[in-house]
């Protein structure tokens, strides 16, 4: 998806990754950027340094299959798409 590289591209050059809104006769799509600040790191950072042993056993039961770790700081980790449907006025 081209939003995705104009996020990734933006962030690369330390601008802001500014969300995207589009609007056609019947909805409106918002496009918004997950970008990781330390919280994030607590779950999804590298598991030698940013998360606990607590919190990767608990994740491991939650999730056994995940492997949403070894994000920094200012990553892109993903997008909210938000679809609203247009209502008439009548």
């Amino acid at each position: 998806m081209a939003y995705i590289q104009s996020i990734k591209s933006a962030i690369e050059k330390g601008e802001t990754a500014n969300p995207q809104v589009t609007s056609s006769d019947n909805e409106v799509i918002g496009y918004y950027p997950i970008i990781t600040n330390s919280l994030c790191l607590q779950c999804h950072g590298n598991k030698n340094t940013d998360i606990t042993k607590e919190s990767q056993n608990k994740i491991a039961s939650l999730y056994p299959s995940d492997k949403a770790t070894g994000y920094s700081i200012n990553q892109l980790r993903g997008i909210w798409v938000i679809n609203m449907k247009k209502v008439s006025k009548n």
